[in-house]
């Protein structure tokens, strides 16, 4: 029984070494940095509660599974999501204190699991353990927060400013929320300028070095498959 109870750290660690890198890479993607967070959190409670309510071996394994999935979400963009929400010259020290909270988990949270399995048994304490996690938001209003919290600036991400935007400092920033900033008309000349070798109605654009690179960088996440396998030209 001992070695079957085992077998579930076993999964829980596998999930996280094996779809960590997957499930970030499609989903930050595809999602919103807060949308994605409360998901993987509400993820990993589910799983939780559900290994607190097994009455059979399979309902721990696949609740250790999902919150293995989440877990390897979670650590892979909380980081970049603290760092985000800190105040200038601080993301450094709010990183910091994003993995002190792991250390100290490690260091504290075994003992103290420990000592509350004891009290309440193992259902208990993964109960417990499920509460602690944030639940999903309730709809609000946005006109009614105050635009320089935290809190609006984690539903809205940045705002652009019509000045800074203009400068090469902001055009060389990597702004994954944003991707990029045009309008139809510039995207469309860009476009047509690559199909017409870089140069479109007597004005080159891009060099034919440039237009052959971005064709082989195409070519070369075709051959990797889907989500690619190799980072575009800086």
């Amino acid at each position: 029984m001992r070695s079957r109870v085992g077998l579930l750290v076993t999964v829980y660690a596998f999930t996280v070494g094996l779809t960590a890198t997957p499930l970030t890479h499609c989903w930050t993607a595809a999602w919103l940095r807060k949308r994605l967070y409360m998901t993987v959190s509400t993820v990993f409670s589910l799983g939780t509660v559900l290994s607190a309510a097994a009455e059979s071996y399979p309902m721990p394994a696949i609740g250790r599974f999902l919150c293995g999935m989440a877990h390897g979400v979670f650590w892979s963009i909380v980081a970049g999501y603290a760092a985000a929400l800190a105040k200038p010259g601080r993301s450094s020290r709010t990183t910091a204190v994003v993995f002190a909270g792991s250390s100290t988990a490690l260091v504290l949270g075994v003992p103290l699991g420990n000592v509350l399995g004891n009290l309440v048994g193992w259902r208990g304490a993964f109960c417990t353990a499920a509460a602690l996690i944030p639940p999903p938001p309730i709809p609000f209003d946005l006109t009614t927060m105050d635009q320089a919290s935290i809190a609006f600036r984690t539903v809205t991400g940045p705002a652009p400013d019509a000045e800074a935007v203009n400068t090469p400092q902001y055009r060389r920033a990597e702004l994954g929320a944003i991707n990029g900033h045009t309008n139809a008309r510039g995207l469309l000349a860009l476009l047509r300028a690559v199909t017409l070798g870089g140069a479109a109605d007597g004005v080159r654009l891009l060099s034919e070095a440039t237009v052959e690179r971005i064709f082989q960088v195409q070519a070369e996440r075709s051959a990797a498959g889907p989500g690619g396998g190799k980072p575009g030209p800086p």
